[in-house]
């Protein structure tokens, strides 16, 4: 059963079984179904270019963090500092494709670990931002960070 859907993806709860058993193994994950890729091969390749476009992201991810970690010594003062390192870090889950066959059908779904907590969503494929993400656009580039939230084009 879905917990929630998106524009390009369904999403549900699983978790593995111990074959032996049927007991649980690890923790609770979270299943990523494309709405669109029906077989198979369309499936991977959707799933191999999230994948893609995700380790891009935390390459950026990884970049932005060590800036940011060494940004504080280029400023004197404690406010700028302790500013610095107040703005959140980023960090993305490794996701991972598994193949299964469900009601006789193989096919893949992408899986990530599940995050306990309430889900924010920061931004929206239609150009929505949350006012928390401006802020801190503002906060960075009161620093000289020089950072924008527009769209490009």
């Amino acid at each position: 059963q879905a917990f929630g859907e998106g524009a390009e993806r369904i999403v549900r709860k699983v978790r593995f079984l111990d074959p032996a058993n049927g007991d649980y193994i690890g923790p609770v994950m979270v299943a990523k179904e494309s709405r669109f890729a029906g077989e198979y091969h369309t499936q991977m390749a959707y799933h191999k270019n999230f994948m893609r476009t995700q380790d891009i992201a935390a390459s950026f991810g990884r970049r932005f963090n060590d800036a940011l970690d060494e940004a504080e010594k280029y400023f004197d003062d404690a406010a700028s500092q302790a500013c610095i390192r107040g703005l959140p870090r980023i960090l993305f889950i490794e996701p991972m494709v598994v193949e299964l066959i469900e009601n006789g059908v193989e096919k893949n779904i992408l899986i990530e670990r599940y995050l306990v907590g309430d889900y924010k969503k920061f931004n929206s494929n239609m150009g929505f931002v949350e006012d928390e993400v401006k802020k801190l656009v503002k906060q960075m580039n009161n620093l000289g960070v020089g950072v924008t939230i527009e769209p490009q084009q």
